[in-house]
């Protein structure tokens, strides 16, 4: 995981990366954060946490099993340099990293998570998120766990985009 673009990420993003380290923090599982066209139409790229049982943590992002056509030369260039692992024919099917439990730093991870949005699949701070579990989610962006991040929830009708993307 190469930290060294994180400076990069303009003070907007604050907000997504507190509610996406809150959430690393307190799953007990994993996270997924989704986004969607700034119209909340399509769904255009995902990345998504599993936690192992020894702690560890497995980062995924997306690859072109599910979405052919996402990824074009610059940003599979992009991902290389950011460390992310190529999908495996016989493993994951998503590009990939794993830290060990020691490396697992939640701030960090969520900042990692939201660079790689940006800088991979050209995300801006005007599409829409969602993330999972969506009840933690809701938790937490109403400041139930401390101090609310500043993030606003507003649900996407899930079956109404499946159905506009059917």
């Amino acid at each position: 995981m190469n930290l060294t673009r994180l400076s990069t990420l303009e003070p907007r993003w604050n907000s997504l990366i507190e509610t996406v380290a809150a959430m690393i923090t307190l799953a007990p599982e994993y996270v997924v954060l989704q986004t969607y066209s700034p119209k909340g139409q399509e769904l255009d790229a995902y990345v998504q946490t599993l936690l192992e049982e020894d702690g560890a943590l497995t980062l995924e992002a997306s690859s072109d099993t599910y979405f052919p056509g996402l990824i074009n030369p610059d940003s599979l260039n992009t991902l290389h340099e950011l460390g992310w692992e190529d999908p495996s024919e016989f493993g994951l099917p998503n590009y990939n990293i794993f830290l060990q439990s020691d490396e697992v730093k939640p701030g960090e991870v969520a900042a990692f998570l939201v660079l790689t949005l940006r800088d991979v699949y050209g995300i801006t701070p005007s599409h829409q998120f969602e993330c999972a579990p969506q009840e933690l989610f809701i938790q937490i962006v109403h400041g139930e766990f401390g101090k609310a991040p500043g993030l606003r929830f507003s649900p996407i009708d899930l079956s109404q985009l499946r159905e506009n993307l059917g």
